[in-house]
């Protein structure tokens, strides 16, 4: 396992670089909160989204994750009361990340990627620095 800084250090090397070199990136990354698993990238930049395998591990002890649980069912119905009206008149696909604050209120949302009609396509590098970038300025 390897620690996030080599991740940030790969990216930062690749970075300017043709597509090929993001099969440098396979591995698995241990970051503060969640471990991070790259086990397969496309070799083409135009291969459907679904041709990667990246997996993410968050530690279920972790009290900043919310559990699915029927008898919270209304945190379900107010984050979806909370989205709704943001996404409900959008013509296309949006990529959205809701950054939390300690007490698991919303604190921003932001828009990675916008696709066409039926799916988005969110780039694997744009999630992780805007990760990254929301963790130093944190």
């Amino acid at each position: 396992m390897l620690d996030s800084n080599i991740l940030k250090q790969k990216l930062a090397a690749i970075d300017g670089q043709d597509y090929a070199a993001y099969q440098s990136l396979l591995g698995t990354y241990e970051f503060s909160l969640f471990k991070l698993t790259i086990q397969q990238i496309p070799k083409d930049p135009y291969a459907p989204p679904h041709t990667g395998i990246y997996q993410i591990q968050v530690p279920r002890s972790d009290s900043r994750i919310i559990p699915l649980k029927i008898e919270q069912k209304r945190q379900n119905i107010a984050c979806a009361d909370f989205l709704i009206p943001l996404m409900r008149d959008l013509k296309k696909e949006h990529f959205k990340v809701l950054l939390l604050d300690k007490r698991n209120h919303v604190s921003e949302v932001i828009d990675i990627d916008v696709g066409t009609v039926d799916r988005v396509n969110p780039s694997v590098r744009e999630i992780l620095c805007m990760k990254l970038f929301v963790r130093v300025s944190s």
